[in-house]
């Protein structure tokens, strides 16, 4: 394993299956590569610019949407609408600790769901055949990829 690195991410799914879309997922990466976030959930760094400023761009929406209005279920939705919108953002650029699986096994790079599996001759990147695994990541899936095998 590489130095500096310990935390791991992905499903815990055992092993590439290609006739059910799954292959086990995890990663190392730097101990710098998140920080804490709301109530103590960890935030992959790349998103602090994204988060700061949603946060200023949903309040200030918040704050032009709720002035003026009289209190009545219309401006409570429409205070709530940008807090349910920040939310979101957090939990787009979340970085959750995994644990790590046993043994030396190809590991996915990321959440989602695998939509292909198929050999192919690659002359961009590898220059030999490969294995081609294509994933699909929904709003909803942890959005931190990573290269999780080594060397």
């Amino acid at each position: 394993m590489p130095r500096g690195c310990d935390r791991l991410s992905g499903s815990q799914v055992t092993g590439v299956n290609r006739s059910r879309g799954t292959m086990l997922t995890m990663t190392t990466t730097s101990l710098k590569a998140s920080t804490s976030g709301l109530l103590g959930n960890r935030l992959t760094r790349h998103g602090t610019p994204v988060i700061l400023w949603a946060s200023g761009l949903l309040l200030v929406t918040g704050l032009l949407l709720g002035y003026g209005l009289e209190d009545s279920p219309i401006r409570s939705a429409l205070l709530a609408l940008p807090l349910i919108l920040w939310l979101f953002v957090l939990s787009f650029f979340r970085n959750p600790q995994r644990p790590a699986p046993v043994g030396d096994l190809p590991i996915c790079p990321a959440d989602g769901k695998i939509i292909v599996v198929e050999d192919v001759d690659d002359e961009v990147y590898v220059e030999e055949p490969a294995v081609r695994i294509q994933i699909f990541l929904s709003v909803f899936n942890v959005h931190v990829n990573r290269s999780p095998v080594h060397g």
